[in-house]
């Protein structure tokens, strides 16, 4: 399967990921030529930015059952122009696999708030940062980041274990 997609002009308040691509050995596919252009948004909940080339998802057949062949999966030719975005989870969540690398992804004018976590890179041959910024800070690949983090959000709390009324241990905010 092959997907292509040009996006101008996206306007949004909050969001829990502006984009993601999930990509693994077993699913396959082309993801090429996604371009987006003049985005504003008010705040990233999670990852403003993420490219899953490990993600991994239980066999429905089951171990040792059909169907484990492996079906590299391509992803090429991102671009992301003159984005605007306030403060956000991560950045960048790009985890990308010597198998599957994401290639040729380029960040053009983008100027992004806080972050509350490091970006994630790896496995990104000819990528390409032209006047990005994080929390004012400039942004380039292959340079140390610095983990900043935003104001005072009920989404970035510590996380702790709390019972319930049953006496089960669920996850509650501080």
């Amino acid at each position: 399967m092959k997907y292509k997609m040009s996006r101008r002009q996206v306007l949004q308040a909050t969001v829990f990921r502006l984009f993601r691509i999930k990509a693994n050995n077993r699913r396959g596919g082309v993801n090429e030529n996604i371009h987006f252009r003049n985005v504003r948004v008010g705040e990233a909940l999670e990852n403003l930015i993420e490219i899953q080339a490990d993600f991994s998802e239980p066999l429905k057949d089951g171990p040792g059952a059909a169907g484990q062949e492996k079906y590299i999966p391509v992803i090429r030719d991102i671009s992301f122009t003159d984005l605007i975005c306030g403060p956000v989870g991560r950045a960048f969540n790009l985890p990308g696999t010597q198998e599957t690398p994401i290639s040729n992804l380029v960040l053009r004018r983008l100027t992004i708030g806080p972050a509350a976590r490091e970006s994630i890179l790896s496995h990104l041959p000819n990528p390409l940062a032209e006047q990005v910024s994080i929390g004012g800070r400039p942004f380039s690949f292959g340079a140390p980041q610095t983990i900043l983090v935003p104001r005072s959000y009920t989404d970035f709390r510590p996380v702790k274990k709390t019972p319930n009324r049953q006496g089960r241990v669920g996850v509650g905010q501080c």
